[in-house]
């Protein structure tokens, strides 16, 4: 028969203890900042918790992290292969996330803010989604603008400014400003090749001093395209 246990975890939502239901500890666990274990406590052989990283389970054998598309090493701090996406994930492909303490890697391929979603949702905002390569996606969101006839999600060709960028996707939806209250998002899935990538019609507070990768930054990688919009918060 099951038991029920209660797993009380860190900032990033890593697991640190499992209580049984009496509010009894049955484990406990210390890591070092990449994962690593340092002292591990258990009331029993059979207490035990295999969850690491968010998106990762300990491999009992090899003691690697399972983390989707890769294995993780906590000692080393290094995924054992490189990133399938290639530098979309980051310069080092190697790489875990620059800060362990703030960002997650949940599928392997790269690092997002966990902070980015949980000040959302203290927002009011619901339903926004990391994607694979750790940007934001508002598709399935509450903050996505909704309006009889509006279509908020349009593809663009990249023009390189911000403002030429909104105007073309206000141009999609028959109107010749954003609408007050909203901006544009650019969606993490820029194509090089097309030079086009997707743009979301989000609230403005729900995009506000959100960190996040987008797909300027996906466009500013091309190294013809390095020196292209100038930053700018909205």
């Amino acid at each position: 028969q099951g038991e029920l246990n209660y797993v009380i975890t860190d900032q990033i939502g890593t697991p640190t203890e499992l209580l049984a239901e009496d509010g009894t500890g049955r484990w406990r666990v210390k890591h070092n900042l990449w994962g690593s274990i340092l002292k591990q406590y258990s009331a029993n052989d059979d207490d035990f918790c295999n969850l690491r990283f968010p998106g990762q389970y300990l491999d009992n054998e090899s003691g690697l992290h399972y983390n989707r598309h890769r294995y993780y090493d906590p000692n080393t701090a290094q995924y054992l292969t490189p990133d399938p996406i290639g530098l979309a994930g980051g310069f080092n492909p190697y790489g875990y996330v620059h800060n362990p303490t703030g960002w997650i890697d949940p599928l392997g391929l790269a690092e997002a803010n966990c902070y980015s979603i949980q000040k959302l949702e203290s927002k009011g905002f619901t339903g926004v989604e990391v994607t694979k390569n750790g940007g934001l996606d508002y598709s399935k969101s509450n903050a996505l603008y909704s309006k009889d006839g509006v279509n908020p999600i349009q593809t663009i060709e990249y023009t390189g400014d911000y403002h030429e960028d909104f105007a073309l996707a206000n141009a999609a939806i028959g109107r010749k400003t954003t609408p007050k209250g909203y901006v544009w998002h650019h969606l993490d899935d820029y194509d090089p090749g097309s030079n086009t990538g997707t743009m979301q019609l989000v609230s403005q507070d729900a995009h506000r001093k959100i960190v996040h990768f987008g797909g300027v930054a996906q466009y500013k990688k091309v190294p013809e395209n390095s020196n292209s919009y100038i930053f700018k918060i909205w």
